[in-house]
């Protein structure tokens, strides 16, 4: 949900994604959300298995804009 967050007030449009400007490693994003290195590593490695997010040149991109729109809608109205 924190990515959706990030997405949400700092995304910019990547094709049909949305891509978050930023450079992302596991450490950083591990410290931005206040959990440990190995829970994220093993939360985001489950995120790009299922297909939902993917890095593209260092910054992460949530696949499909449309969906993310929907989700957007429900979790920030």
């Amino acid at each position: 949900m924190y990515l959706c967050y990030l997405a949400h007030k700092l995304g910019i449009p990547y094709q049909d994604d949305i891509e978050i400007p930023f450079d992302f490693s596991v450490v950083f994003l591990s410290q931005l959300i206040g959990a440990k290195r190995e829970t994220t590593s093993r939360i985001l490695n489950q995120l790009i298995d299922q297909d939902f997010i993917y890095y593209h040149q260092k910054h992460l991109v949530i696949k499909n804009l449309n969906l993310f729109n929907r989700l957007k809608s429900i979790a920030f109205s």
